[in-house]
């Protein structure tokens, strides 16, 4: 079940990504939470991931998607949220 969650994940990290890079911050107005908190969400995600799962491939590509998200100006310290 992790490993499904996981790639669901993947999937939706990369279209945050990839959606940023396209029409920017107003991406995280379709979200319940902030900029900030969906960020921090992501890369809470990937410590689980990193922690849970065997498949390395994966996680580095959950991790990286995260990584992208965090090069946009927020806080790696989640106890600033």
């Amino acid at each position: 079940m992790l490993l499904v969650s996981a790639c669901d994940k993947l999937h939706n990290a990369r279209a945050i990504v990839d959606d940023i890079r396209t029409i920017g911050e107003a991406v995280f107005d379709r979200f319940t939470a902030n900029r900030e908190q969906t960020i921090w969400y992501y890369r809470r995600l990937a410590g689980i991931f990193t922690r849970r799962l065997e498949d390395a491939r994966l996680v580095r590509a959950f991790e990286y998607e995260a990584a992208n998200m965090t090069d946009y100006g927020v806080p790696s310290d989640a106890s600033a949220l």
